[in-house]
């Protein structure tokens, strides 16, 4: 079982662009045969962003199992306590 993780991308804040980092990893999570993808916190200060970015990549890695965790900076909009 091959496992990656990462953190910290703040993608808002570095004015990436979504859709070609998405493209960029899913090719690199399927070229290196990662089973498991966990990032654990901070891809945008926004919940709603974070939650809809990790979507779209799980649905570009069909054997790949994403799963994320909200960092500090991802709560700051978007969440409620529920």
């Amino acid at each position: 079982m091959k496992i990656a993780v990462s953190s910290d991308l703040h993608l808002d804040l570095n004015h990436a662009d979504v859709a070609e980092i998405i493209t960029q990893q899913a090719h690199y999570l399927t070229s290196h045969g990662i089973d498991h993808y966990f990032f654990v916190g901070d891809a945008f200060n926004d919940f709603e962003q974070t939650s809809a970015y990790f979507a779209e990549l799980q649905s570009q890695l069909p054997t790949t199992k994403v799963h994320y965790l909200a960092g500090n900076h991802d709560m700051l909009k978007g969440v409620t306590y529920e």
